[in-house]
């Protein structure tokens, strides 16, 4: 027996959720962390998702819990699909971003684990259960649990044809501009980013992404976006110049796994854990 089990993925956690603690005095039994990160089989396949019959066979990834979407990502464009979005960095684990309910929200995409159609977990008593999205029982329900009811051991998302992207970058977005325009720059791109420092009134960068068809003409570029003028260097750190930039993604055109996120897959990301996250959900008129 163990008195203090927790599962880990990729560690890219802000608290000590994951960590286990010395045992209290008399309990029996050790600290176990379980790793997730050899469960690595995936396959892509069509399937009829129950209650969406019209739509025909859809297109669906599945994997095990070991995958990141940096592994992830080149399995789906292999077979000719994408995945619709993708969080801003492609280190952390796929089936742990989704479980938290924290990525890939936005006006015109739906949070990640809305892509779930079904997954494996591991219940309390060691049993294995599957969730099918339209056969389950409040199937929904069950996507934000934090891994508190089970361990998830395999997923399944939808996947849509490959596309391609075009990234412009701009800095000193000011806030008066960005209140006055909102409803025109949050509807009129497929991938939004705002930074900012907080210490002024302004968004220190906007990343702007609009998606275009291979072989179509890329959008137009432009030299400013609602008075924030285009960077001219081909990449920049998304907290600010005094940060490696290296890390990050090129802007122009580029195919969908090189240009949704922020940062490059074999380089460490984000600023090394000096930052505080916040995630605020706002009612848009």
């Amino acid at each position: 027996r163990y008195s203090n089990v927790k599962v880990v993925g990729t560690r890219h956690c802000f608290n000590r959720i994951a960590d286990t603690f010395k045992a209290e005095s008399g309990a029996k039994g050790l600290n176990v962390h379980v790793c997730l990160q050899h469960l690595m089989q995936n396959w892509v396949d069509q399937r009829v998702i129950p209650g969406e019959e019209k739509k025909g066979p859809q297109p669906i990834v599945t994997f095990g819990a070991g995958h990141t979407y940096s592994q992830l990502i080149n399995v789906v464009d292999r077979e000719g699909y994408a995945i619709e979005n993708l969080p801003s960095l492609p280190h952390i684990n796929v089936v742990g971003s989704m479980l938290t309910i924290t990525h890939g929200s936005g006006h015109n995409h739906q949070i990640l684990a809305a892509l779930i159609v079904e997954f494996d977990m591991v219940m309390a008593d060691g049993t294995l259960k599957t969730f099918k999205k339209g056969e389950t029982p409040f199937f929904d329900h069950y996507l934000l649990h934090y891994g508190g009811i089970g361990i998830v051991t395999q997923m399944s998302i939808r996947i849509v044809p490959r596309f391609n992207v075009n990234k412009q970058i701009f800095q000193d977005l000011q806030w008066d501009s960005l209140r006055k325009d909102f409803s025109t720059i949050i509807n009129k791109q497929n991938f939004l980013s705002f930074f900012s420092k907080f210490t002024e009134r302004k968004m220190t960068t906007v990343w702007v992404g609009r998606s275009y068809q291979p072989g179509s003409q890329p959008p137009a570029e432009v030299e400013s976006y609602h008075g924030a003028p285009k960077i001219k260097e081909e990449r920049t750190h998304p907290v600010g110049p005094e940060q490696d930039s290296s890390v990050c993604v090129t802007v122009g055109n580029g195919p969908w796994k090189e240009k949704i996120y922020h940062f490059l897959p074999d380089r460490p990301p984000s600023s090394g854990g000096q930052e505080i996250q916040t995630e605020y959900f706002i009612k848009v008129s």
